[in-house]
């Protein structure tokens, strides 16, 4: 709808005042840093029902971020958090900030972000985490550098909140699946998992089976 910054000051008048909106919509719209943050502070705003809000392209960057990572905490109901395809190539810091924090947080996409880089940062903040259930990190490329897969087996064993994680189009081959597998075996929280669209081969399919018979939870597997 072509809606900008200054669509957003009516925006927020309405979430302010009403008593009914409980989510709302604004992807692929012109909202810009300004936009979304004004937005957020209604969310966040002691009278606000919002649980869900969907931001997703909206031509925002790290300062955006970092203003959602500073007060998402501030609201006891807002569970649900839309952020695909904008542009967080310099917000790791925010993103892990956002992710370490107690809140009410249960889903976030951060899907097609370009956080490639940034991935120790997010997995760091993802291993902390006792809220989120869903996290899509799909069309970001995870780095497979033993480090950093050794930082995504370890938040497969400890983290014991996710039940469903998204990794589509990541750039997972069948190293970073081994990696994956280790953490699979010890997790019993983890209910679905999504790698469509990676790297991976008919070799990697053994290791992710023996995973899945020792987890005992796993119900769905996408690849």
């Amino acid at each position: 709808n072509n809606i900008t910054k200054v669509g957003c000051d009516y925006i927020y008048n309405m979430l302010i005042e009403s008593q009914y909106v409980n989510g709302i919509c604004l992807k692929t719209n012109f909202l810009k840093n300004e936009g979304v943050i004004k937005i957020f502070s209604s969310v966040i705003s002691k009278n606000s029902h919002i649980i869900c809000l969907d931001i997703s392209e909206t031509k925002i960057d790290e300062k955006a971020m970092k203003f959602i990572s500073e007060n998402v905490k501030k609201s006891v109901i807002f569970q649900k958090l839309i952020l695909a395809n904008n542009n967080f190539k310099k917000a790791g810091t925010f993103i892990q900030k956002l992710l370490s924090q107690e809140s009410n947080l249960k889903y976030l996409s951060l899907a097609y972000c370009e956080i490639d880089n940034q991935f120790n940062l997010i997995f760091d903040g993802l291993k902390k985490n006792k809220s989120i259930k869903t996290i899509d990190i799909s069309g970001n490329n995870i780095p497979m550098k033993h480090d950093l897969l050794k930082l995504l087996t370890n938040i497969l064993n400890d983290n014991h909140y996710l039940t469903q994680l998204i990794m589509d189009d990541c750039n997972i081959d069948d190293i970073g699946m081994n990696f994956i597998n280790k953490g699979l075996e010890n997790n019993h929280t983890l209910k679905t998992l999504s790698l469509n669209n990676n790297y991976l081969t008919l070799k990697a399919i053994p290791g992710l089976s023996n995973a899945i018979e020792k987890s005992k939870i796993i119900k769905k597997i996408n690849r």
